[in-house]
């Protein structure tokens, strides 16, 4: 698996994956970006918590049991200046 993120201007990129799928990163305005799109920290909670859910649904099915699966990121505070996630969680019910 590969990607590539292409600078398309100030804090904005396009990245790109091998499989053909494609996303615009854009940064907050804060950092002189528009906030039109989605932000490189809410692109990597989501990964997170979409690969989890992936493998939680998988192991479920072969369990045959179906379960409600949320996965939930996210950083301790926004007045964080650095970028550091401190917790991140994910709720299975």
């Amino acid at each position: 698996m590969q990607v590539s993120i292409r600078w398309i201007e100030n804090p904005t990129f396009l990245a790109e994956s091998d499989s053909g799928h494609s996303v615009t990163i854009d940064g907050p305005e804060s950092e002189g970006g528009r906030n039109k799109d989605i932000s490189p920290m809410e692109t990597m909670l989501m990964g997170i918590g979409g690969r989890t859910s992936v493998d939680v649904i998988k192991i479920l099915k072969k369990a045959r049991k179906l379960l409600r699966v949320v996965s939930r990121a996210s950083r301790q505070s926004e007045a964080v200046t650095h970028l550091v996630f401190l917790q991140i969680f994910t709720h299975i019910f």
